[in-house]
This record gives C-alpha cells, sequence and structure tokens, in this order.
C-alpha cells in the first residue's frame, strides 16, 4: 500500500460489526462505545458528542444509511432486491408507470444492453466495493469529520474560469490545483481544515 489510502465500502449487514457498518447498524451507546475502543485515549463524552450532534443530525451520507438499516429487518434475513426500469408490478395502475411525455429527460441511454443499467441492493456478501478517489462523494465518505455536511469537494468535472470574463473554459480544475487552494489561508476568512492536525496530514497525502 506505501502509505496510501484505499477506502473499501462492503455490504450494508456484514457478518460482524466491521469497517463502515460499525457506525449505523448499533444503538448510538454501542456506537460510542465502537468509536472509543477504535480510538485509544477517546473520552466516550467528546465521542457521544461529534457523534450524534455532528454527524448523525448533518451528515446525509450517515442519516441515509441509518434509515435504510431502520426501515428493514435485519434478524438472520439474506435478501437482494434488483430494480429494473422495464419491469412493471402487476397489481399497480396501468397508467402509473408510464414513460413521461414531457420534452426533459434526465439521460439518454443508447444500445440495447439495459440489464447493465440495473441497480442491486444486498444485505449481506462477502464483496467490497471500491470507490474511486475521483468521484464526487469521496472526501465526504472517507472524511465524515472534515466535511460533516457531505458536501461534495473534488470533482474531475470542474472547469477552470476566466480571471477576466468569470466565464467557464473548456479545461478543466487539476486536483493539485484544487487542494491548493482549498488548504490556502485566505484574507478574513477561518480556514477550519487546517485545525485537524493528523487528519489533515492524512488528507494531504490522500488527495496528492
Amino acid at each position: 500500500v506505501q502509505g496510501s489510502v484505499y477506502h473499501l465500502i462492503g455490504s450494508l449487514l456484514p457478518p460482524s460489526d466491521q469497517f463502515l457498518q460499525l457506525y449505523f447498524i448499533c444503538d448510538d451507546c454501542k456506537e460510542t462505545d465502537y468509536r472509543c475502543n477504535k480510538v485509544p485515549g477517546m473520552k466516550p463524552e467528546l465521542g457521544n458528542l461529534l457523534q450524534n450532534m455532528l454527524l448523525h443530525k448533518c451528515n446525509i451520507y450517515v442519516m441515509d444509511f441509518k434509515c435504510v438499516v431502520e426501515n428493514m429487518s435485519v434478524e438472520n434475513k439474506q435478501f437482494h432486491v434488483v430494480i429494473r426500469a422495464e419491469k412493471k408490478p402487476g397489481n399497480a395502475h396501468r397508467s402509473r408507470y408510464n414513460e413521461p411525455i414531457a420534452g426533459e429527460v434526465g439521460a439518454v441511454i443508447f444500445g440495447q444492453e439495459f440489464s447493465k443499467r440495473d441497480i442491486v441492493l444486498k444485505g449481506r456478501d462477502s464483496r467490497f466495493h471500491r470507490i474511486c478517489e475521483t468521484n464526487r462523494i469521496y472526501d465526504a465518505m472517507q472524511y465524515p469529520l472534515l466535511f460533516c455536511y457531505s458536501e461534495d469537494v473534488y470533482s474531475i468535472t470542474i472547469s477552470q474560469t476566466d480571471p477576466n470574463t468569470k466565464c467557464p473554459l473548456q479545461k478543466t480544475v487539476s486536483t493539485a490545483s484544487f487542494y491548493s487552494f482549498m488548504l490556502t489561508i485566505h484574507c478574513n476568512e477561518i480556514n477550519y481544515l487546517l485545525y485537524f492536525r493528523g487528519l489533515l496530514n492524512q488528507l494531504l497525502v490522500d488527495m496528492y
């Protein structure tokens, strides 16, 4: 690995609490205990404050995970759900799933291989899925305390802007340029990222 950060996300319900899942499948007290056991010397009061007042109430990804878990039965059940756009429930109203007639579309898909567009949600499996470091949600998922409001940070599609006309250019912003600007101390602004010490060092290694 040589010091690089690798972010893997497993199934929602693994055989035992581990990795990302332990933060979302337990009650608040057990969640705090897990965090304190993972970080030697961590005060339970501080862990509980960060967990409940920051992550659970501000981070939309944490709220999404908790919502999914709270709305399904997790007692020794194996399941998977496949969402397919071309299938309709047999007992549904015949017009409910009609194609839209508006002049706007959200996506245009060429070709006939629609099965590759299926969305599969699995409760338990043994695989891990890597989140690409260029994904716009990578930073918020990897560093929930740095980006506690789950804001999108860097994306390879961010366009450069002409400093004179303020119009977007065809060139995109590089990773190094983006994070260099984000970590710069600007006049009359507080850069809160610079207060995170070791976690900031990990972010720097990860991004550069």
